[in-house]
């Protein structure tokens, strides 16, 4: 059967526009109306030869780096800067709660009250349990897959507490203060690569730090006697050198491209070095007619070694600046340090005074030794590549 060359025509651009193929029209007529009309041979072609797929254009080499993976196929996020070496700067808050593994100062005094013990605890001005807030500086430079980078970390904290001593009156006097302050300085070497779609970096280098914990507390009554009066001090101090290393890792949650990211960091360090401990004790009674008084004091010093780890968990968030090629970041994360100092060195001082005529006195200890000790909490940073 014929068919018209207008209805053909008309026919042919329907089906162009919305069908890859033509299979319904004669062959003989289909070739007759092509040779005279532009659309329908376009139509024809389509159906004999379809079209090769269109190709991927090329991403040239310099925007290579902008493209990330799709969500799933595994795989490091590649930075979105130009290849080559770039500043590191970053600023962090550290918020813990120490937790110390130590001897408490302790007075007893003995008079018409009975016995009453006063001891170096939470209550009496101990730091342990108290808010310890610090910084953590990094800075360095970074290449594409070797880096050079310094650390600083200071952390400070101290307790106190007063009670006056009023003559005659029940109540103690008491006065106490701890102070503890700890600091480290690293210089590392960094190496960074891909492992199951996790942006590593593992690190080593040198390390230096220092702890000093000081304590000091003081008892005082006359209540329906003699005049009683104790004290006790205990110093404990270690610094040293050695090695440090770790690793660091980031991974989207979502997708090769998703801005937040989970993020980990352990390290571990070994330092050699000096560590000392000093204690002093001081007690007194005095009546109308005998004083009594007794100051003893010890000190020891050695060398030790000092052991470190730290641990942290939590999540980053990153961009690409839009005017400079660099990448800014957010993190936020639980921390965990465990410092364990092994010197040998212990000092120990007991100081005790007795009336023997109304079996009143006092008594004044203190331990000083080993430092161990917990931080628990959390870090808030920010910080950029540029």
């Amino acid at each position: 059967m014929k068919t018209s060359k207008k209805w053909l025509c008309v026919l042919a651009t329907v089906l162009g526009c919305t069908t890859p193929a033509i299979g319904f029209a004669n062959v003989e007529s289909t070739d007759t109306a092509a040779e005279e009309s532009p659309i329908l041979q376009a139509a024809v072609s389509r159906w004999e030869d379809p079209a090769p797929p269109q190709a991927v254009p090329a991403v040239p080499a310099e925007q290579s780096n902008l493209i990330v993976s799709p969500c799933g196929t595994g795989g490091c996020v590649e930075s979105c800067c130009s290849p080559g070496f770039q500043w590191i700067v970053g600023v962090e808050g550290t918020f813990f709660w120490p937790q110390f593994n130590r001897s408490f100062l302790r007075n007893t005094l003995t008079n018409d009250l009975g016995t009453e013990a006063i001891v170096s605890n939470t209550a009496n001005g101990s730091s342990e349990g108290r808010l310890l807030a610090s910084p953590r500086i990094t800075a360095g430079l970074q290449g594409e897959r070797w880096g050079l980078v310094g650390r600083y970390w200071y952390a400070s904290n101290w307790g106190g507490t007063f009670s006056p001593s009023i003559p005659g009156s029940a109540d103690l006097g008491v006065r106490g203060f701890d102070g503890f302050r700890a600091y480290t300085v690293d210089m590392e070497i960094q190496r960074r690569f891909c492992c199951c779609n996790w942006d590593m970096y593992g690190f080593g280098g040198l390390r230096y730090a220092a702890i000093d914990n000081d304590r000091n507390l003081i008892a005082t009554n006359s209540f329906g006697g003699p005049s009683l009066s104790t004290s006790s001090f205990a110093g404990q101090q270690f610094n040293g050198t050695g090695i440090t290393f770790g690793l660091l890792g980031m991974r989207p949650i979502w997708c090769d491209d998703s801005p937040v990211k989970l993020f980990f960091a352990n390290r571990y360090s070994f330092l050699w070095g000096h560590g000392s401990a000093a204690v002093q004790t001081h007690a007194t009674s005095i009546d109308g007619i005998n004083t009594l008084t007794s100051t003893n004091g010890a000190a020891a010093k050695g060398n030790g070694d000092l052991f470190i780890a730290e641990l942290q968990l939590g999540l980053q968030w990153d961009a690409c600046l839009k005017c400079l090629p660099g990448r800014v970041f957010v993190r936020t994360a639980l921390e965990y340090q465990y410092w364990d100092v092994n010197t040998g060195v212990e000092a120990t001082s007991t100081s005790f005074v007795t009336q023997s005529v109304n079996e009143t006195g006092a008594t004044a200890s203190a331990t000083a030794g080993n430092m161990l000790f917990d931080l628990i909490g959390f870090n808030i940073g920010a910080g950029i590549m540029y």
